[in-house]
């Protein structure tokens, strides 16, 4: 037994010797990683193309995309496959200006795509849109791996990295199928550019021949241009970082290698050659040289190159000049040696400022567009502020999109950067400093907006963290890797990016994995590295733990990332497909609509008409502005006609999430001061638990809280009745604006007796009645109560009976604002007073739900409530009468909001 026992124990030895050396075999782990992200790569890619049977149009039986813009860019390369090219024209969007088809490269590869792809098989074009995006993330998958495998040099952080991409929810769905725009492409050729741009600041780092290596920091500025170019022909979006990730990576580098006064020129040549050679690389592609080089390094964002290549042109002259002797005395005595740097930005800054002034920019309003560009890189314009992805992101945006778990392993990724930063630095006090000031900006950035005064806290940890970094690099020697400056300068600015706007959170999400990745790499590298028991111990089981997460929050995003992406369809839902095809076979093709903006791209290329407005904004904030004042909220028929008729337009279409858009187009479409439209249309339930029944009449009321948007006046009983504007809630309860209303109904025949709504005017209840109820196509005119309408909506209710319809289950309160609307009287109230008569319904297509609910044998019309409205897309042909004005300028594109307002529109 004892010799069983030895022999046991020395084959398990020998056991552990044979696995261990296996495990250390290089060749062993380049299988084993290529094996587990082949696994990656393919599970993820199989989950982007889940929803391939949901991606079809019933009419066509061929592939549609997801969202709305991705049907511009399928309808661009339909026709360049059709026309062997891009014409110089796109004749579908804005007819009355000449508009070019967007100049983003990646549709003509699409074509080249396609043609590879039916040399073995036959497939659409729309298929091959379709999986685009797929195609494109397994390129991205594959060049993330290999940009953190150069800055870690660790291959478990890029398998834990790409394992969190390719699962996490926030990264699915512009990377999956049908979502046929540049996002995935773009991120690709950003992370190619990362990657050559690593590479060439390693070669300029180890350089200590300006001349003997000229031709190669020349091939490198040329090549990380080339490369900035094609990120700007694939998605200029994402192309703004790389303008600001590489200056600010490249001007780190040149601060801590230029001390030692060595190899500067080649540092001057390869950041000359990026600026200006980018540009060229994408003229030659058809873009203009000179709006690329505004747009890329004049603009306030890319502002930084310049700055950056005018310093380093400053600082090489003024050490040229210090080793000139005539200048010793003045180098010692104002200590230029030490404080160079300083002096270099002071000459810079006054060069600037003379510059600017002589071009007629004012400094100091440049300094403010780029503070505001730090809180709100979108700006907070009429038009994009109605954009709920443009608002600024707070922390509660982050945990969202990210998971609370896997943002505290970013956020502690971060902190350990910093500290990795800071280990390079003699002095530990400085170390100290550093470290504080790095945490209080990290910290500043991310928890923007989720406290009072944060956007202050925000640009004042930057000015701290500048200050305390300037300090110490005065004071010490830093000692920072090229790849660790690349990871901070991209973390640095896709943390501002994803503070400032929910919809760069997209091309945050790379950077998070990875840094989040990077926590469990340096727990992993400090566990080795040190020499204690007891650290070793405690490192050791936080890399554990972190594992632990990681393994987990990946498991979770592959669960989450699954359920979600079976299920995603098109946004051109079934409803809007056979609208499109009853648009492509009835109306003529030179037919021009009109509609909100949101839907120009359906109707361009599944309808195959010409619209005005459409989510590119050709037609840009004055016609939105014009679309929602002339149009939709507008009160007079005769402003609507005019601007049709001046456009030509043939048909209206108004869509029924139109009515939750409302507080959008009527904030655009206000006057001057923003306000004189702005208004919402809610929808209230029954509250049936309050319905009150009397001998002759049964009372329902109807519940829910509503801002009051203008103020109300009412005369009752020889006394005014005055109600401001506004909506307050206090003690979780309404204090302040409509509380609901109150409709009574006689019981023999089921009419309505009277309508009141009910106010709360700063706590005090107040009753006012309605002028206006409309009910099964009627309007009722009780002569008498404020000029607001109650639209009576049925509403769908089950239970275990089944299926019913309560008739009376919710109305829409129309406010005095909204009433007389357009979309009101049109579409909610099928012109009532005949306000429209050269408007004629020409289509409705039903909601699915109702055409389902009237094919069960109910007897439902247009409208229903059933998880919000259930309406009908409704298209008008548009005549127009012989008195209505065409105006110029209706037709132009650059006006101020409200310059309309004086145009006669009937002829007298």
């Amino acid at each position: 037994m004892a010799m069983t026992g030895a022999i046991n124990k020395e084959n398990f030895s020998k056991g552990k010797e044979v696995f261990l050396n296996v495990a250390k075999d290089k060749r062993f782990q380049l299988g084993l990683t290529i094996i587990i992200f082949l696994l990656i790569l393919i599970s993820s890619s199989d989950i982007r193309t889940s929803n391939l049977d949901l991606l079809k149009d019933e009419t066509t039986d061929d592939y549609i995309p997801t969202a709305l813009d991705p049907y511009y860019f399928l309808r661009m390369t339909e026709t360049i496959l059709e026309e062997g090219g891009r014409p110089e024209e796109d004749i579908m969007r804005f007819p009355s200006s000449e508009t070019s088809f967007h100049p983003e490269i990646w549709p003509g590869y699409t074509v080249w795509i396609y043609h590879g792809a039916n040399l073995f098989g036959d497939y659409s074009i729309r298929y091959i849109a379709v999986i685009f995006p797929v195609i494109f993330f397994a390129l991205t998958l594959i060049a993330f791996f290999a940009i953190i495998y150069i800055l870690t040099k660790s291959k478990s952080t890029a398998l834990i990295s790409c394992a969190l991409l390719a699962y996490i929810p926030s990264y699915l769905y512009r990377s999956m199928a049908g979502f046929y725009d540049h996002e995935s492409n773009g991120t690709f050729f950003f992370l190619l550019t990362l990657i050559v741009f690593t590479f060439a600041i390693k070669f300029l780092s180890m350089s200590k021949d300006a001349r003997k290596d000229l031709l190669k920091s020349v091939g490198y500025g040329l090549l990380v241009a080339l490369f900035s170019a094609l990120t700007m022909l694939n998605w200029r979006g994402i192309a703004n970082f790389v303008f600001m990730v590489i200056p600010l990576a490249f001007f780190i580098l040149y601060l801590v290698k230029s001390k030692k006064e060595k190899n500067l020129w080649s540092y001057l040549i390869f950041f000359f050659l990026f600026i200006f050679a980018t540009p060229l690389f994408t003229h030659i592609m058809g873009y203009d040289y000179l709006s690329v080089f505004e747009r890329s390094f004049l603009s306030t964002q890319g502002l930084i190159n310049i700055f950056v290549l005018g310093f380093i042109a400053i600082d090489i002259s003024v050490v040229n000049l210090l080793k000139k002797k005539q200048f010793s005395n003045i180098v010692k005595k104002y200590r230029v040696k030490e404080y160079r740097v300083i002096y270099s930005l002071i000459f810079l800054i006054l060069l600037a400022i003379i510059l600017f002034t002589l071009s007629g920019r004012n400094i100091f309003k440049i300094v403010y567009d780029i503070i505001r560009d730090l809180l709100q890189p979108f700006g907070q314009s009429r038009v994009g502020g109605t954009v709920a992805e443009n608002r600024p992101a707070n922390l509660d945006d982050w945990i969202s999109q990210k998971g609370r778990i896997l943002l505290w392993l970013f956020y502690i990724g971060m902190v350990i950067i910093g500290f990795e930063i800071a280990r390079g630095l003699r002095e530990s006090k400085n170390m100290i400093f550093f470290g504080l000031a790095w945490l209080l900006m990290i910290s500043g950035i991310l928890f923007n907006g989720s406290l009072p005064k944060s956007e202050w806290a925000y640009l004042f940890s930057l000015l701290i963290f500048a200050a305390v970094a300037g300090y110490v690099y005065l004071e010490d020697e830093f000692d920072i890797s090229p790849e660790l400056i690349v990871i901070t300068s991209w973390m640095f600015f896709m943390l501002i990016g994803g503070s400032g706007a929910v919809r760069l959170f997209f091309v945050t999400t790379p950077l998070v994995c990875f840094i989040s990745g990077y926590s469990f790499f340096k727990s992993l590298d400090y566990t080795k590295a040190t020499k204690d028991k007891d650290f070793k111990i405690i490192f050791a089981i936080a890399t554990l733990i972190i594992l632990a997460i990681l393994v987990f929050a990946s498991f979770g995003f592959y669960v989450s990332s699954s359920s979600q992406a079976e299920r995603t369809g098109p946004g051109a839902n079934l409803q809007w497909q056979r609208s499109m095809q009853w648009v492509r076979e009835e109306t003529p093709e030179d037919s021009l609509f009109l509609h909100w903006w949101d839907y120009g791209y359906w109707v361009q290329t599944l309808g195959e008409r010409t619209t005005i407005a459409d989510g590119g904004h050709v037609q840009q904030a004055f016609q939105n502005h014009l679309i929602g004042r002339h149009v939709l909220t507008t009160p007079r028929p005769e402003t609507a006609l005019s601007y049709m008729k001046t456009h030509d337009v043939t048909h209206l279409l108004i869509d029924p999430t139109d009515l939750g858009k409302y507080g959008a187009y009527s904030k655009i479409g206000s006057g001057p001061e923003g306000v004189d439209r702005e208004s919402r249309i809610p929808i209230i339930p029954v509250d049936e638990r309050q319905t009150e029944e009397k001998a002759n009449s049964t009372i329902k009321f109807y519940s829910g809280g509503s801002p009051i948007d203008k103020d109300i006046i009412y005369r009752e009983d020889g006394k005014d009745i005055f109600i401001h504007e506004g909506f307050e809630v206090k003690n979780n309860r309404l204090h302040h604006g409509l509380g609901g209303v109150r409709i009574e109904y006689r019981n023999n025949n089921n009419t309505i007796k009277n309508a009141k709504a009910i106010f709360l005017n700063k706590g005090d209840l107040v009753e006012l009645p309605l002028r206006y109820v409309y009910l099964n196509g009627d309007i009722i005119d009780f002569g008498r109560g404020i000029n607001a309408t109650l639209r009576i909506l049925p509403s769908i209710e089950q239970d275990q009976r089944g299926t019913s319809v309560n008739r009376l289950g919710s109305v829409i309160y129309l406010s005095e604002k909204t009433t007389d609307s357009l979309f009101a009287q049109i579409y909610l109230m099928d012109d009532p007073h005949n306000r429209y008569p050269s408007l004629q319904v020409a289509h409705k297509e039903d909601d699915m739900t109702v055409e389902s609910l009237k094919m069960q044998g109910l007897d439902v019309k247009d409208f229903i409530y059933y998880r919000g409205l259930r309406g009908p897309i409704k298209i008008w042909d548009v005549s127009y009468p012989d008195n209505i004005e065409t105006h110029k300028m209706l037709l132009e594109r650059d006006h101020d909001f409200g310059d309309g307002d004086n145009l006669e529109f009937v002829k007298e």
